[in-house]
């Protein structure tokens, strides 16, 4: 691509480094190349395009929070223009990326804190009672008892950030308590009848 500076007539010539070869081209568009505040007023528009499905994505008052309130205060103000420089609607665009991110984070966060916390607590109820005195099921215990009541939305983002990987480490080591004890059992069990067997054939 390239850019005519001014008005005028030009005419288009191609040429090639090895000798005897012929360019046959085709489709060649010429664009007007729109104002600079027009250009950046179409980067601005993108964004904001990019922005609302996002905010959208998070109509349920499950998602409330301050990054939803920044995010919607933004789209708002990048609608609203009135940006006079380059820079202003670069900071804007990047500021609607940012925020977009966030709001993706901050959706994913609480509904795999609900999730988690359905899991932990359902895995808990149907554990086998001679599984309740593990220390996987007492942890798990005291996720429920500290989780089970709080409303994710309620939380901030960094909050999420660090309590979401501890639901979902403690509601996948409940699910796999059961299933690792039994391979133990197995291992033991196998582990006794080589026993049995080895004795019996040292007698012999």
């Amino acid at each position: 691509d390239f850019t005519v500076d001014k008005a005028g007539y030009y005419m288009l010539k191609f040429s090639s480094i090895q000798p005897g070869v012929e360019l046959l081209l085709g489709g060649v568009d010429l664009i007007t190349m729109p104002s600079k505040a027009a250009y950046w007023k179409q980067q601005l528009a993108a964004a904001i395009e990019e922005a609302k499905p996002v905010v959208d994505a998070a109509y349920g008052v499950d998602y409330d929070g301050d990054t939803k309130t920044a995010f919607s205060a933004a789209i708002a103000k990048a609608e609203a223009g009135g940006f006079t420089s380059p820079s202003a609607v670069t900071a804007m665009i990047n500021e609607l990326k940012d925020l977009a991110a966030k709001m993706n984070t901050r959706v994913n966060n609480i509904d795999d804190f609900t999730i988690s916390v359905i899991e932990t607590s359902s895995t808990y109820e149907s554990l086998a009672e001679k599984y309740l005195a593990s220390q996987v099921a007492i942890d798990a215990k005291k996720v429920i008892d500290q989780y089970s009541a709080v409303n994710p939305s309620t939380l901030s983002d960094d909050q999420l950030n660090e309590v979401v990987p501890l639901l979902k480490k403690t509601a996948s080591a409940l699910k796999n308590l059961e299933a690792n004890a039994g391979l133990l059992t197995w291992g033991i069990q196998k582990g006794i009848e080589t026993y049995n067997l080895l004795g019996t054939q040292d007698e012999a």
